[in-house]
């Protein structure tokens, strides 16, 4: 059985290699010492740290009260509608490739359609026209090519499959995620809401309200499996963001 001398020798020999005359107190604690946490600081962007340089609060010291208050309000937005979702609240939906509303005045311009959209277990939902969509979020308007007028669906639906398609990256955190495109543009942010993606946009007050359930039914009719089961099929992935 190797002393605790021996064992310590080969740590240093396998991580710092041999060091002539150096003090093994002060080698002990460079071994144990914790790594720095990588972060900004002095007015100065690290590279290494897990934000975007255009994101750094370092740089942009405004942006963290910005921040804070938008938080604020979409905290109070949620607690309001944790029962009762707007109806005219847009969720980001991977089950789906093509955007899809029963509203048609988020239309720029429609053509008539009798397509017929496919859900799970066999249904199918009614497309009444197909065009370009727009939508305003915090971040900006954004536009949707072939996006669907369902009369039937519940709420907007943003499918996120294009985004991925052309590089976005959807970054997650504790109570939502944000998507970039693969220049590093925050195109939108969402808050979660019972394991659904709501799109925090300018104008989110609607008098109109469905049931969160409804939602939830939308969201697994569209393929999505409840968060129990994807966290089984996709152990590495955060469950909330399927």
């Amino acid at each position: 059985i190797p002393t605790v001398e021996e064992v310590f020798r080969e740590v240093q020999l396998n991580i710092v290699g041999p060091i002539d005359n150096e003090d093994e107190s002060n080698l002990a604690l460079k071994v144990l010492e914790k790594p720095k946490r990588k972060l900004c600081s002095k007015g100065k962007h690290n590279p290494l740290a897990p934000h975007l340089e255009q994101e750094c609060f370092q740089l942009y010291p405004e942006k963290p009260e910005a921040y804070h208050r938008r938080r604020k309000n979409r905290e109070v937005g949620t607690a309001l509608s944790v029962c009762n979702l707007a109806l005219n609240i847009p969720i980001l939906e991977s089950g789906t490739s093509n955007t899809i509303t029963p509203f048609k005045q988020l239309f720029l311009q429609t053509q008539a359609s009798e397509e017929k959209l496919q859900a799970a277990y066999g249904s199918n939902m009614n497309v009444l026209a197909e065009g370009t969509l727009q939508l305003t979020t915090t971040e900006g308007s954004l536009k949707f090519s072939n996006a669907l007028l369902v009369p039937s669906a519940t709420s907007t639906l943003i499918a996120m499959e294009p985004f991925l398609n052309e590089g976005a990256v959807l970054r997650g955190y504790t109570g939502g995620a944000d998507l970039f495109s693969k220049e590093g543009k925050c195109l939108l942010k969402a808050w979660l809401v019972n394991n659904i993606l709501v799109i925090d946009t300018v104008k989110a007050n609607s008098t109109n309200s469905v049931s969160s359930n409804d939602l939830l039914l939308l969201h697994k009719q569209l393929g999505n499996p409840g968060k129990g089961i994807s966290s089984k099929m996709y152990p590495k992935y955060n469950s909330c963001l399927c």
